[in-house]
């Protein structure tokens, strides 16, 4: 146990969460681009490897409609499983669920089927000669 009481278990999995979330950009850049909140890292039984979620304000996206949550989970052969959900009231209608995802394909999922944008452009600058 560490000084807040954490089993090693509980370290493993805020772990992994952190990980998650500096994976997407970490938690400033999701707050400061698409206005995240709520970022949780997942300790229950139904995620014994680790995983994290959070909202953003909802966006109607061409692919998925109204969303407004993202949760990814650590699965036991190294992959992530993604799920887009729409939050309202006491409701969660789940819109989409994808395993077999590599840390490197978070991004690029996340921003095609939301269309909010995690990066930002590089802007050169061109000298006049």
């Amino acid at each position: 146990m560490d000084r807040q009481g954490r089993t090693p278990d509980e370290l493993r999995r805020y772990q992994v969460a952190n990980t998650i979330f500096e994976q997407l950009g970490g938690t400033s850049r999701l707050n400061l681009m698409i206005g995240a909140k709520l970022f949780t890292a997942l300790t229950t039984d139904d995620t014994p490897h680790g995983g994290a979620s959070f909202r953003f304000p909802r966006v109607k996206s061409e692919r998925l409609g109204w969303v407004n949550h993202f949760q990814v989970t650590l699965n036991v052969l190294d992959e992530y499983e993604i799920r887009f959900t729409y939050i309202h009231g006491s409701n969660c209608d789940v819109l989409l669920e994808q395993g077999g995802v590599y840390a490197e394909d978070l991004l690029r999922i996340f921003e095609g089927y939301t269309g909010l944008t995690l990066t930002m452009p590089k802007i050169y600058r061109v000298e006049r000669g």
